[in-house]
């Protein structure tokens, strides 16, 4: 394949073209084509490959399952056995509906890069359209309301429905020419112009005008390596996340009980009644604890209560107030052995810690303290084994 002529990428003459004859130049018993010409997109520029199927003039169906690019010859990986040879005539069948997929996000992101660049001055270092995602990171700090005005203008953007071109400047026009660009370009240069907002270079294929990118939505932006990286989807894909993101608010509204436009209403509603409702369980929690601290055996020493759900403060609180009442080991467990226990165990004087050593051959522990107060989990251990292990160690 080293020997092979450059491929001709006809899908920079027309990016619609949704089918193709050509001549198969080499192909091997791993299943790695070469064409005399393709519109078949190479996975380049952080976009990922066209799909499609080959055509055999015997009406077989090969199917493409990776497209790549070295130099300037390109390589259709299909199926195995691959009944092709030098010399076939085949007929290409691009997946449009995943191509135009791409060119819908990848057009929406030079607008929204190109907005970045000419707003912020920011360049786009990082570059990436998957079957389920696309990324953009800036090497700038990007606000939320800066992230607001540029999601609006790139849409008005859109609504304008300019034309997306492509040119080849020679050498001398390219130094006149101020143009972004994601990583150096060998060869011939390309630009895509999206006229007032932004000229790229850029290899792959566009929509014709902008308004075919239908809609631009900026789902996410977090801080990455000390600038922005920005998630968005574009036309169809932005679609699909409208459909679920409604079908989520009106399933939800209607589980509460109420509409889409009160559900905000109705979760702050709710958020405050179980915070009430949690302040009522903990004090009622906290008078419960008094009750049983109030009738303690006075001759017990060594205390452990078991309860199903304390908060870690009740547990701490709990557990000083023994301390202060009792000389010995005072521990409070709270869980099930279900979902484990968390514990905190004190004593006045002596070391607390041996506890965990005790209770270490019988669950998983974590936890740890100092020789007054230790505090943790266990995992695998019954109430019985709890209260055994306490009596066992406690009777020393």
């Amino acid at each position: 394949m080293e020997s092979m002529e450059k491929t001709e990428k006809i899908y920079y003459e027309d990016a619609y073209l949704q089918e193709f004859t050509a001549t198969v130049l080499s192909a091997d018993a791993d299943g790695r084509v070469v064409l005399d010409r393709t519109a078949f997109f190479p996975e380049s520029g952080g976009q990922t490959c066209d799909r499609g199927v080959l055509v055999t003039e015997g009406g077989e169906l090969l199917t493409v399952k990776d497209v790549q690019i070295t130099g300037e010859v390109i390589l259709h990986l299909v199926e195995t056995p691959c009944p092709l040879h030098a010399g076939d005539r085949v007929t290409g069948r691009i997946d449009w509906a995943h191509r135009f997929d791409n060119m819908q996000n990848h057009s929406g992101e030079h607008i929204f890069s190109g907005l970045v660049h000419s707003l912020h001055g920011y360049n786009n270092v990082g570059f990436h359209l998957s079957e389920t995602e696309m990324t953009m990171d800036f090497d700038g700090v990007l606000t939320e309301a800066d992230l607001k005005e540029i999601e609006g203008k790139a849409n008005e953007a859109v609504w304008k429905n300019v034309p997306v071109l492509q040119r080849f400047p020679g050498a001398e026009e390219l130094e006149t020419i101020s143009y972004r660009s994601k990583k150096e370009v060998e060869g011939a240069l390309r630009l895509i112009v999206i006229p007032d907002i932004d000229i790229c270079a850029c290899c792959a294929p566009h929509v014709r005008h902008t308004g075919e990118i239908g809609v631009i939505k900026l789902l996410s932006a977090q801080n990455y390596k000390g600038g922005t990286r920005v998630s968005v989807a574009c036309g169809s894909r932005a679609l699909a996340v409208f459909a679920e993101e409604h079908a989520f608010v009106t399933e939800t509204a209607l589980h509460f009980s109420t509409s889409a436009d009160q559900l905000s209403g109705r979760i702050a509603g709710l958020e405050e009644e179980i915070f009430r409702l949690k302040g009522t369980v903990l004090s009622l929690n906290d008078r419960l604890i008094e009750e049983r601290l109030a009738h303690l055996p006075g001759d017990r020493e060594h205390i452990c209560i078991l309860e199903a759900d304390l908060s870690a403060e009740q547990m701490r609180h709990t557990v000083n107030a023994l301390m202060e009442k009792k000389g010995g080991y005072c521990g409070v467990f709270a869980g099930s052995e279900e979902t484990g226990y968390r514990f905190v165990i004190g004593i006045r004087e002596g070391d607390a810690r041996i506890a965990i050593e005790n209770l270490r051959p019988h669950g998983q522990v974590k936890g740890g303290g100092n020789a007054q107060m230790v505090q943790g989990s266990v995992t695998g251990v019954s109430e019985k084994t709890i209260r055994e292990v306490w009596d066992s160690f406690t009777s020393i």
